[in-house]
């Protein structure tokens, strides 16, 4: 309910930021406990699913980084944050 009300899943899909920056905000929401365990968890956990499926999501993320070694780290992170958010 809380949730509709605010519409803060819409505002962080569609708001301003890169989808990286965008998916990062739900994930860190997520991994802090935000969201209560159920439909809310679910609804939070299948928005940042959806922005990993923006096309331009992966060159957001890895925007910056030159190196392989780099990009290889970031993504590294990127599956640990999902994990602990329990997104995948």
């Amino acid at each position: 309910v809380v949730l509709d009300a605010t519409q803060l899943l819409e505002k962080l899909n569609d708001g301003t930021g890169s989808a990286a920056e965008r998916l990062m905000r739900v994930v860190d929401l997520c991994r802090e406990g935000a969201f209560t365990e159920g439909e809310n968890a679910s609804r939070a956990r299948s928005a940042a699913q959806q922005l990993m499926k923006r096309p331009d999501f992966l060159d957001s993320y890895l925007d910056g980084a030159k190196q392989k070694g780099e990009r290889a780290s970031r993504l590294r992170d990127l599956q640990r944050k999902l994990a602990e958010a329990r997104i995948v």
